[in-house]
C-alpha cells in the first residue's frame, strides 16, 4: 500500500508539473507568434499588394497556427480574459487574409501578445540583471554564423539559409523578451532551432546584447545611465525596442538609449539592494493606483531580482538576517492584497530598508577563521537535521537478523546524495545561476515529499514499537520481505533529506568562497571537513547509545523522531513554495516564528503542519487499536 501512494504522488506530481510546462510553452509560443507577426507583416504586404509570396504564406500559417494553439490551451486554461483573446485572433486572421495595412495588423498583433503577457502566465523578466559581456560571447558561439558577428545577418552560413536570418541592425521593432521567445522556441521552418542547451540566465544574456547591435561603438555614459534608470524600470528594458525606449527622452534620445542598453552590472551588494527597494517603492505606487497585481508582481521581482543576489551570500555569513527579510518582505505583499493598508505598507518598507542599511553596513568578505566559523555553522546546521532521520532509521534496523544487509539500502541513499553535493559544488556557478526562484521550488517540493515519506516510515516503526506486533512480525519472517520490497523506500528517503540539506550547503559554501580572499578559501574546505567529522562523531555517539536500549523502545523514539521532523518539514516547504510564490501568504495576528520548527505566522504553513500532525496521530491510533487486537 506504501509502496502504491509513494508511486501516485510521484505521478501526480509530475503531471501537475508537466502540465504547467505545457502551459507555459503555449503562451510562450503565441506571444512569439504574434511578435513575429507584428514585426514581419510589413515585409509580406504594403498597400495591400503582396511583395513577397513566401512571407505573406508564413504570416497566414502564424495567425492560423495562434487560433489553433488558442483553442488546444482552452481545454485547460479557461479564463474569460483569455477566451475572450479569441475573437482578437479572428479579426488578425481576417486582416490578414484582406491584406490590410501593416500598421493595423501590427497594432492587432501586438495588442494580442499585451492581452496574453497580462495573464501572468510567463516571466517577462530575467530573475537576475542581464550581463551583455557573457551575451557577447554566447552570441558568438551560437548566433554569428548566421546573423553575422555584427548582426547584419551576413554570417559565414547566411547565403545558403532561405529565408536569410534577420538583420538585427535593421530590425529597430525587437525588444529582449522577443527575442528570447525565438531563442527559447526557434522559428519553424527556417534554421533558426530551439537553443534548449542554454540556460534561462544565459538567453537573456543574449537578448540583452542583440539590443546593442543597432549602435556603432560601445561607448556610453555612466552618468547618462544613471539619469535613464530613474524613468526606465528592468521590465521596460526587457519589453519595449530601442524606438519605443527612445521616445522617453526629448532630447539626446540615442544617447539615453545607448547608456541603458550597454550597462553591465556590478552585482554589487549595494546595487542589488538599492534595485530591490527602487521595486519596492514601484510596489507601492502601482497599490496607490489601485493596480494590486501590477504591485504584487513588482514586489516579487523586488525580492528575486533585487534581493535574490544578496540573499546567497547573506546566506552563508548571517542566515538570521535573511529569514528576517524573507518574512518582512512576505509580510509587504501580504499587505498589498488588501485595500486601505498604507500605512502598514509603509511601515513595512520602512523596516525592509533600515534592514538593507545594516546589510550595507557589514564586512561580508572575511578572513580565514571567520570563513572556517561560516563554513561549519552552514553544515552544522543542515547536516543535524539529515542526521537525526538516518540515524533514527539505522538504530531502528539493529533489530533485525540480517540488519547489516538492510543498512546497505540506507546507506546508498545518503552517500549517493552526499557524493551528488559533492559534484554539485565543481558546477556551484550554475546552481547559483539557476535563481532564488528554482531553487525554492526544488527545496520546499524536496521538503513535502520528505514528509510523505517520513510519514510511512514512522507509521511503520511505530507499529514495530508493540511487543506483540513485533512477535508476530519476526514469527512470520516479514523482516526478509522489509528488506525486497520496502527498503527502497528508506533508501529513497536517505537521499531525499541528504541531498535536500546538501544542496543548499552547496549554494551558501560555493558563494561564500567565491566571495571571501584566496587565503580564506582554505577555510572553506577546512570548515567543511570539520564539519563532516563532527556529524559523523555525533551520529556515532547516538547509535552506541541506542543500542542499549529495548527494541521496542528504538522503535517508538525513532517513530516520534520521524514525525516531529515530518510536521517541521511540511512548515518549511509551504514557506519555500510561499517564496516561490507558487502558494499564498495569508498572515496570522502574530508575528512570532521559530524557523528551527518550521512554524512561521502564516495560514498556509500551520495548516499544513497541523495536517500533517493530524494525519500521524490518526496513523498512531490506527497502529494502538491493532496492538490491542494482537493482545
Amino acid at each position: 500500500m506504501k509502496k502504491f501512494w509513494l508511486h501516485l504522488i510521484f505521478l501526480l506530481s509530475f503531471s501537475l508539473l508537466k502540465a504547467e510546462t505545457n502551459e507555459q510553452f503555449q503562451f510562450r509560443t503565441m506571444v512569439n507568434l504574434a511578435e513575429y507577426i507584428a514585426n514581419d507583416y510589413v515585409n509580406a504586404v504594403a498597400n495591400h499588394q503582396l511583395l513577397s509570396e513566401f512571407e505573406y504564406a508564413e504570416m497566414q500559417e502564424f495567425s492560423q497556427k495562434l487560433l489553433e494553439t488558442h483553442e488546444e490551451l482552452s481545454k485547460t486554461y479557461k479564463k474569460e480574459s483569455f477566451t475572450a483573446v479569441y475573437d482578437n485572433l479572428l479579426a488578425l486572421e481576417e486582416a490578414i487574409l484582406n491584406k490590410e495595412d501593416a500598421a493595423l495588423v501590427q497594432l492587432q498583433a501586438r495588442a494580442i501578445s499585451s492581452a496574453l503577457l497580462a495573464e501572468g502566465v510567463l516571466s517577462v523578466i530575467p530573475p537576475t540583471y542581464p550581463d551583455i559581456s557573457k551575451g557577447r560571447l554566447l552570441y558568438a558561439s551560437y548566433c554569428a554564423r548566421c546573423h553575422g558577428e555584427s548582426g547584419l545577418g551576413d554570417g559565414p552560413s547566411a547565403p545558403s539559409l532561405d529565408p536569410a536570418p534577420v538583420n538585427f541592425q535593421e530590425s529597430t521593432h525587437l525588444f529582449p523578451f522577443h527575442v528570447f521567445n525565438t531563442i527559447q522556441l526557434g522559428i519553424e521552418g527556417t534554421a533558426m532551432v530551439p537553443l534548449s542547451q542554454l540556460s534561462e540566465k544565459e538567453t537573456w544574456d543574449i537578448a540583452f546584447y542583440v539590443m546593442t547591435l543597432g549602435f556603432a561603438d560601445a561607448n556610453s555614459s555612466p552618468d547618462l545611465y544613471a539619469e535613464a534608470a530613474d524613468l526606465v524600470d528592468l521590465n521596460m528594458l526587457s519589453n519595449s525596442s530601442n524606438e519605443e525606449l527612445a521616445k522617453l527622452f526629448p532630447k539626446e534620445s540615442e544617447a539615453y538609449v545607448k547608456a541603458l542598453r550597454f550597462y553591465i552590472p556590478s552585482n554589487s551588494q549595494e546595487e542589488s539592494l538599492a534595485l530591490s527597494l527602487k521595486m519596492l517603492e514601484e510596489a507601492m505606487s502601482f497599490y496607490e493606483q489601485g493596480l494590486y497585481a501590477e504591485s504584487n508582481q513588482r514586489a516579487l521581482d523586488a525580492y528575486f531580482i533585487g534581493f535574490e543576489p544578496v540573499e546567497i551570500n547573506l546566506g552563508a555569513t548571517n542566515p538570521s538576517m535573511v529569514l528576517t527579510i524573507e518574512k518582512e518582505m512576505m509580510l509587504f505583499r501580504s499587505y498589498l492584497k488588501v485595500p486601505g493598508n498604507e500605512v502598514l505598507i509603509q511601515e513595512q518598507y520602512d523596516k525592509i530598508a533600515y534592514h538593507f542599511e545594516t546589510i550595507k553596513n557589514e564586512d561580508q568578505q572575511g578572513g580565514f577563521w571567520f570563513v572556517f566559523l561560516a563554513s561549519v555553522s552552514i553544515l552544522l546546521r543542515e547536516g543535524l537535521e539529515a542526521l537525526l532521520i538516518i540515524v533514527a532509521i539505522l538504530a531502528a534496523l539493529n533489530s533485525f537478523a540480517n540488519g547489516e544487509k538492510a543498512k546497505k539500502y540506507v546507506h546508498a541513499g545518503w552517500l549517493s546524495a552526499a557524493f551528488l553535493g559533492i559534484v554539485s559544488y565543481f558546477f556551484a556557478a550554475k546552481l547559483i545561476a539557476m535563481g532564488s526562484h528554482k531553487r525554492e521550488l526544488i527545496e520546499g517540493f524536496g521538503a513535502l515529499l520528505a514528509v510523505v515519506i517520513l510519514l510511512s516510515v514512522g507509521f511503520w516503526l511505530h507499529d514495530k514499537s508493540n511487543a506483540a506486533s513485533w512477535t508476530k512480525y519476526v514469527k512470520s519472517k516479514l523482516s526478509k520481505h522489509v528488506d525486497s520490497n520496502s527498503l527502497w523506500s528508506v533508501a529513497v528517503l536517505a537521499f531525499i533529506v541528504v541531498f535536500r540539506e546538501a544542496f543548499e550547503s552547496v549554494v551558501f559554501l560555493s558563494s561564500l568562497s567565491m566571495n571571501a580572499s584566496a587565503d580564506a578559501n582554505l577555510g572553506v574546505l577546512l570548515g567543511s571537513l570539520f564539519s563532516a567529522a563532527l556529524i559523523i562523531l555525533i551520529g556515532l555517539l547516538i547509535i552506541k547509545f541506542s543500542k542499549r536500549l529495548p527494541i521496542h523502545q528504538v522503535f517508538k523514539i525513532s517513530s516520534i523522531t520521524m514525525i516531529v521532523l515530518a510536521v517541521i518539514l511540511a512548515g518549511r516547504g509551504v514557506k519555500e513554495l510561499q517564496e516561490a510564490a507558487l502558494l499564498d501568504v495569508n498572515l496570522l495576528g502574530f508575528k512570532f516564528s521559530a524557523d528551527v520548527l518550521g512554524f512561521y505566522p502564516t495560514i498556509q504553513t500551520i495548516m499544513a503542519q497541523i495536517f500533517t500532525l493530524a494525519i500521524a496521530l490518526g496513523l498512531w491510533y490506527y497502529n494502538q487499536k491493532q496492538a490491542k487486537s494482537l493482545a
